[in-house]
């Protein structure tokens, strides 16, 4: 039938504006989520992960939602295009995010959530995430 289920997790200083505006959509507003298993629970239950932000430095939700499998749709030209795995839902603008989405969506494409998970472990540990930033920290002060 073309219909979504919106699950907006972790509010925001707009989600009174956002809530008028989707006010006809299939959707739930879930606050914060801080128990990590709830919020693996969330994510497993879900298809996609989308996420608006063109400014998050990380981006350690989308590493969570490709850790439990999630394809990711964010924006190009963003940190988000080193931490995810199928390229091809970045897009440029909102109107390609729809766009993509909506493709997704009526085609059913096919997706990995082992592989995705397992791009996550490999490249993305605590560990090695942590390593590699001290190493670009002893860069920096061997520059200076």
């Amino acid at each position: 039938d073309g219909s979504f289920f919106l699950n907006l997790i972790g509010g925001g200083p707009d989600e009174k504006k956002l809530v008028k505006r989707i006010a006809s959509l299939n959707y739930k507003i879930t606050p914060f989520v801080n128990d990590p298993y709830e919020l693996a629970k969330l994510y497993n239950s879900a298809d996609a992960f989308i996420t608006c932000s063109k400014s998050d430095t990380y981006g350690i939700s989308v590493l969570e939602a490709q850790s439990c499998g999630l394809p990711v749709f964010a924006y190009r030209n963003t940190s988000f295009e080193e931490l995810t795995l199928y390229k091809e839902f970045l897009a440029k603008d909102k109107y390609e995010m729809i766009e993509k989405l909506l493709s997704f969506k009526n085609n059913q494409t096919v997706i990995s959530r082992q592989n995705l998970h397992r791009f996550i472990s490999l490249n993305f540990s605590m560990e090695d995430s942590f390593n590699k930033l001290i190493k670009i920290y002893k860069q920096i002060v061997n520059k200076n």
